[in-house]
């Protein structure tokens, strides 16, 4: 049995005055949910804990970011009880900031990290998004839904 780890950061990307791209809680960490569930998924792992890093106070714009990160949990009927959160309290914050941890559980055998050899066909769909262009391709229904992945 293992333990397998992924971890995703954003910065400066959320609802607050000074982020360099605006975007409200809910879709942000919506997609950052979705990323980190579907790189531990990849690893042939099985999300056991989620854990959100929020550089920025629970209310208003953290009750929207674990929303967000919840929406997605569930549509792999995963448990919402797994995910912990914690947030800056004593600091007014300006700008967002936050970090999602996923920890999943495989068996050795079934992990598919490592596993490709000389000769096996590697596939890639879809193209590069960076910024604002991720938001607009899910808003357009053009990035994988963890569901379909």
């Amino acid at each position: 049995m293992v333990l397998t780890l992924t971890c995703i950061s954003s910065g400066s990307v959320g609802p607050k005055p000074m982020d360099e791209i605006k975007v409200d809680g809910f879709t942000l960490d919506k997609l950052i949910a979705r990323a980190a569930l579907m790189e531990i998924l990849s690893t042939g792992s099985w999300p056991i804990h989620v854990s959100a890093s929020l550089c920025i106070e629970m209310n208003p714009f953290g009750i929207e970011i674990v929303k967000g990160i919840k929406s997605e949990m569930v549509k792999i009927y995963l448990d919402p009880l797994i995910l912990s959160v914690d947030t800056e309290e004593n600091f007014h914050t300006v700008q967002t900031g936050l970090g999602v941890n996923v920890v999943g559980f495989s068996y050795e055998r079934n992990l598919r990290i490592g596993k490709a050899q000389v000769g096996d066909i590697i596939v890639m769909l879809g193209k590069p998004c960076l910024g604002y262009e991720v938001v607009k391709a899910d808003l357009n229904s053009e990035i994988l839904s963890l569901k379909s992945f």
